[in-house]
């Protein structure tokens, strides 16, 4: 079902942090929530759900197995370099030294590279919004993490080793 954003933003308020059961019925032309005593009743938007899959790579060039806490760790570091240029950061491996370079500068203040040893398969580099790879590391709760790409504009999948989740960030063009 493709509910609208507003509705979902109206539940949001609706719910409290006492709220214990949140009833949702689906039909073909609505949803229905029931929180406590409020009931919230909205259309459905028209149309079919965007295939999702076809976004998701089946394979990479590149493969990265690595230390999900200490992906986290050095790229909330460049990012603090990274505020003139968006947030932009820069992933680069050496498949033949088994080393993740991240880069990122910002124009006053100076440059962050640094490098984190990790189980690399092929050579690349790709461009990312250093906050959408902090938010999603920050969902991830899984030790070890594999991360794949294939060049500077596909996605780059980043996949838990210990769960079945997938999330893909959409590269920058630089």
């Amino acid at each position: 079902a493709i509910i609208p954003s507003k509705t979902l933003v109206e539940v949001g308020r609706i719910i409290t942090d006492d709220t214990d059961t949140i009833t949702v019925r689906v039909d073909p032309t609505q949803v229905h929530f029931k929180i406590g005593d409020t009931e919230l009743t909205s259309r459905l938007i028209d149309g079919k759900y965007p295939n999702y899959r076809g976004l998701i790579p089946s394979k990479s060039e590149t493969n990265i197995t690595i230390e999900a806490s200490e992906l986290l760790r050095t790229v909330k570091i460049a990012s603090l370099f990274a505020k003139d240029t968006g947030g932009s950061i820069i992933l680069s491996t050496d498949a033949e030294n088994n080393k993740l370079s991240i880069r990122s500068v910002e124009t006053e203040v100076g440059e962050n590279s640094a490098e984190i040893s990790a189980d690399i398969t092929g050579d690349g580099e790709i461009s990312l919004n250093s906050r959408y790879l902090i938010e999603a590391l920050g969902a991830i709760d899984s030790a070890e993490l594999t991360i794949g790409f294939s060049g500077k504009l596909s996605p780059l999948v980043l996949r838990p080793t210990s769960t079945d989740y997938t999330h893909i960030i959409m590269p920058l063009k630089s």
